[in-house]
């Protein structure tokens, strides 16, 4: 019976710690998210992603052809799975419109 508790227990204490992450959240551009995980590319930002306080998790184009890489934090890594699924699910990325 411990163990049975402690196996939703953790998953449920996981879930409740991104979703308070996620309640102070916010869009932030994408160039300016890989920069604050040590990864300079070129370029101007073209698109905000949804961010959790404290964890980035972004995504950029690889070379023409290849699939698009990810960049995370350490919390970022921490939180993979569930920053993904919001990401995809409930906060889409945006691209960002310049000059409208």
């Amino acid at each position: 019976m411990r163990g049975a508790r402690a196996a939703l227990f953790v998953p449920a204490v996981y879930a409740g710690v991104y979703a308070m992450l996620s309640l102070c959240s916010e869009y932030r551009d994408n160039v300016g998210s890989l920069l604050r995980v040590g990864i300079c590319i070129g370029g101007i930002s073209d698109l905000e992603e949804w961010q959790p306080a404290g964890v980035i998790v972004s995504h950029f184009p690889g070379a023409p052809g290849q699939p698009c890489t990810m960049a995370a934090s350490f919390l970022g890594y921490c939180f993979l799975p569930l920053a993904m699924i919001d990401q995809e699910y409930c906060h889409g990325t945006k691209p960002i419109k310049i000059g409208v």
